[in-house]
């Protein structure tokens, strides 16, 4: 039987429900902001395929996704998240809008009327016709969002400042933000609000309207302004749509829903200019009104069916646009080019840090039992992974077998192209098969593919799981997950040299290969105070490192630190266990064995 999926998803958190054929709810989720004008498109794609991928477990079949999306009304992101989602869901068709619609749909159908947005943010539409609905408002917390929840905190935090440069009136809102925040002084607040998000200026909100109950005058004035604004919204949209006098106002949000206060100032101002008006909360709304979507779509979503997926080149495959082709530019332009291309990569790869981190802390847990971290790709991919596990031993003094990276050919693919050695996804389960030490529930496997598709890696991933160990998928294109339980996403995009996933995304795997080893190394103790203390002098340059991070961590000059080292057998975990604590080299080395050699445990021992 098929099955559908709809998603209402804000600023501040998101819901998915899976529905059956007749449209009834069989499942909820829920997850956190997907919100692409503040996340980027990627990272909302990424909490939405989350969502649906914990929906569609157990062979589910999902005919269509409709998805209500705070932000997705603005340019093209719409259309970006509804192909990032075809391409990364098993659906045969997925449809995005922006969070109005559902709204519109469930409450006007498709009569003429005005649904009024004020929660986190704000926003205005008229609806002509199903066709033709006229925007005014949601603009965003810096250029918008006058009459909501945000700007009630804004302006509460102004009259604060005003009132402690003494060039307002006193107010109990300095007092009562102090209390909600639990600072001491305004100050403390100017050092919040540097870093506060937009959610959490406008959870001030329910404190003005306390204020407000208690007769506080400039609580008072705040309400009564954004009330005022947000009423000016409705009539310009009013106007814009040329609509009659007589049709339904719905009042959606936070703000109106949650604060009765606010919605009768609001109501009043607007009746004040259309003392016609009768605006009323939504009976419907949430994920209850995207799921009238499924039934009917409408004007303004943007659909993308499988077809059009299939049909679609990977990121990875397009041709970043350029002035000119390649070929004809001098060596300087294009040094200039590949360096602006590269300098994309910051942003890529922050908007992985929330899985990244999942797999740094999912590797130091396979260490501290006694597992390994495994890397499996073919190429490049492959290649990247055999160099970051060959650097881990010299690197922290780890053992071979501790990360191991492997390629789908062999050594032999190191230096040379193994034709189709990436198509046999059996041959990355004899690979695996074939280790001196079988792989179990303590180890974790990490699949790198640029294309995210490479059968040799999925494979291996599919038999990684099958015997219990943890599983990680690395890729720099979105795209349907079901063997792996963390997706490292890393959406590098277009080249500059079409398919040579060599450069941008080559690039960006080795970033994300150094940090999921070295923040795994630093967790399980092989990093101290920053140093790399499981170091070995192998060589010249080596031991003159170890000499000088011995003097740096025991405040020693060169002498007196090759001296030590040379005391604890060349091993600065030892060194400084022997010199802090004072005990022989016997006891500093059980220390370490104790700890799992954990300098910093070892030290509080």
């Amino acid at each position: 039987m098929p099955y559908h999926i709809a998603i209402e998803a804000g600023a501040t958190s998101s819901r998915a429900g899976l529905y059956d054929d007749a449209y009834t709810l069989v499942r909820s989720c829920e997850s956190g902001a997907a919100n692409p004008l503040e996340m980027g498109v990627m990272q909302s794609a990424r909490v939405l395929l989350g969502m649906i991928h914990e929906l569609s477990v157990n062979d589910v079949q999902v005919e269509r996704v409709v998805a209500g999306v705070a932000g997705a009304g603005k340019g093209d992101c719409a259309e970006q998240l509804a192909q990032a989602l075809i391409q990364g869901c098993t659906a045969h068709s997925v449809s995005v809008g922006n969070d109005i619609i559902p709204l519109l749909n469930a409450n006007l159908g498709e009569s003429p009327g005005i649904m009024v947005i004020a929660g986190t943010g704000s926003s205005i539409i008229a609806q002509s016709s199903p066709d033709v609905s006229s925007f005014v408002g949601g603009h965003g917390a810096l250029i918008g969002d006058r009459g909501s929840a945000y700007r009630v905190g804004i302006e509460a935090l102004f009259a604060c400042s005003a009132m402690d440069d003494e060039t307002g009136p006193e107010t109990e809102l300095l007092d009562a933000i102090m209390a909600e925040l639990s600072v001491q002084c305004f100050d403390d607040i100017i050092v919040w609000a540097h870093t506060a998000s937009k959610t959490q200026v406008a959870a001030l909100a329910p404190i003005v309207m306390g204020c407000l109950n208690t007769g506080e005058e400039v609580a008072k004035s705040i309400v009564l302004a954004q009330a005022k604004h947000l009423a000016d919204q409705v009539m310009a949209a009013h106007r814009k749509a040329q609509l009659a006098q007589d049709v339904p106002v719905f009042m959606y949000g936070g703000l109106l829903h949650h604060s009765p206060e606010y919605a009768e100032a609001f109501t009043q101002a607007l009746q004040a200019q259309w003392p016609e008006a009768t605006p009323q909360l939504t009976s419907v709304q949430g994920l209850k009104a995207v799921s009238t979507l499924l039934r009917h779509s409408r004007t303004g979503l943007v659909t993308c069916t499988r077809n059009y997926a299939m049909t679609q080149l990977p990121g990875t495959e397009r041709m970043l646009p350029s002035e000119k082709p390649l070929d004809t530019m001098t060596a300087l332009e294009i040094t200039d080019w590949m360096t602006q291309s590269d300098a994309t990569l910051h942003s890529v790869m922050n908007n992985a840090r929330t899985a990244l981190a999942e797999a740094i802390e999912r590797a130091a847990e396979s260490f501290k039992a006694g597992g390994r971290v495994l890397y499996l790709g073919a190429g490049t991919s492959g290649r990247l992974g055999v160099l970051d596990a060959s650097e881990c031993p010299p690197t922290f003094g780890v053992p071979q077998d501790m990360v191991i990276g492997m390629i789908a050919g062999g050594d032999h693919a190191l230096r040379n192209s193994i034709e189709g050695a990436e198509d046999d996804p059996s041959q990355a389960q004899r690979d695996l098969e074939s280790l001196p030490t079988p792989i179990s529930e303590h180890d974790f496997v990490i699949g790198i593919t640029a294309s995210g598709t490479a059968p040799y890696v999925h494979g291996a991933l599919a038999y990684a799981k099958s015997v219990g160990a943890t599983t990680a998928l690395i890729a720099c294109n979105p795209v349907a997950v079901d063997d792996a339980d963390i997706f490292v996403l890393i959406e590098t995009g277009a080249e500059v040299l079409p398919g040579s996933t060599r450069l941008k995304a080559g690039t960006a795997t080795k970033l994300a290969l150094n940090q999921i080893t070295t923040g795994a190394m630093a967790r399980c103790g092989h990093i101290y105070e920053g140093y790399m203390v499981g170091v070995k002098a192998v060589n010249i340059k080596l031991r003159e490192r170890t000499i000088r991070i011995t003097g740096e961590l025991l405040d020693l000059d060169t002498a007196a630190a090759e001296a030590v080292l040379e005391a604890a057998g060349g091993d600065i975990k030892v060194a400084v266990l022997m010199t802090r604590l004072g005990v022989d080299l016997t006891e500093a080395q059980a220390r370490l064995q104790r700890t799992g050699g954990h300098l910093r445990e070892a030290l509080a021992l």
